[in-house]
């Protein structure tokens, strides 16, 4: 079969060659044809618009040196970022509370588990918490305080037990062996004399025994003695009932017993004893 000169044509004829995609064409340059294949191409203006207007964001053309730049952030910060508290500018803002709570304090005082058995101990909780203390903290310096207070306690025991033994040491270095029997007349002076508040004083403060204060009554019952006005003494006195309750209170208010030791177990039975005897005195 023949060609027509037509078909001879066509088919000498080379197709057309297609013109070449400049690189302008596709919005990519030669280097960013090369990220879009490997995945790594950045344009913030592809985020939302809060983050595509974000001046601190254009500087970034890829995602390696996006994610290099967070990398380094955390490290120079040690945490990252959603872990960074950040603190009020002034003192009175109120923001102050979510930083307290982030930084471990409980949402009331109930909430550091320390039973308030005081008064003390309750408002303590309170003003930690409002200054935003956290629970670590406030159960570290309860801690403190407690041990504290019981050494102190301890101390404070033990320097007065020492001072009653200094006192007695020191009448007895002065009276030698009349020391017992000018104890027992400065101690009927005082109980015949004295009322309950200063009972009651000499009581708290351990001064029955104070060598001073001794010395000054010793004289005073010498000197009622002498005019027969000394209670309990021989002779002086013929109420056997009232002589007795006398001696009784002499046995309880020893120098160096319970009576005038604050913190000798059988102190505050001595001291009730003594003042129902000295009611029956009255």
């Amino acid at each position: 079969m023949e060609t027509t000169i037509q078909e001879a044509q066509a088919t000498n004829e080379s197709p057309p060659s297609e013109a070449p995609i400049e690189p302008s064409q596709t919005g990519l340059t030669p280097e960013g044809t090369a990220e879009a294949a490997n995945g790594l191409a950045f344009d913030p203006r592809s985020l939302p618009e809060d983050l595509a207007n974000e001046p601190s964001l254009r500087s970034f053309d890829d995602v390696s040196k996006l994610a290099k730049s967070y990398v380094h952030l955390v490290k120079r910060l040690g945490a990252p970022p959603e872990q960074i508290v950040r603190l009020p500018s002034s003192e009175d803002d109120p923001s102050w509370s979510e930083v307290y709570e982030r930084l471990g304090r409980p949402n009331d005082p109930a909430g550091y588990d320390i039973h308030a058995d005081s008064e003390t101990t309750r408002q303590f909780l309170q003003e930690a918490h409002k200054v935003g203390l956290s629970k670590a903290q406030v159960r570290n310096i309860y801690d403190w305080y407690s041990k504290n207070s019981e050494l102190s306690e301890t101390a404070a025991k033990d320097q007065f037990e020492q001072q009653q033994q200094n006192y007695v040491h020191a009448l007895k270095q002065d009276w030698g062996r009349e020391y017992e029997a000018n104890s027992d007349i400065a101690r009927r002076a005082f109980l015949q004399l004295a009322d309950g508040e200063t009972l009651k004083l000499v009581e708290e403060t351990g001064l029955g025994n104070h060598p001073g204060l001794v010395k000054m009554m010793n004289k005073v019952g010498r000197m009622m003695a002498e005019d027969g006005l000394l209670q309990n003494d021989v002779g002086t006195n013929s109420n056997g009932g009232r002589v007795d309750i006398e001696s009784r209170l002499s046995e309880l208010m020893a120098p160096d017993g319970p009576y005038w030791d604050g913190m000798h177990r059988d102190h505050d039975k001595y001291v009730a004893e003594a003042l129902r005897l000295r009611e029956l005195l009255t």
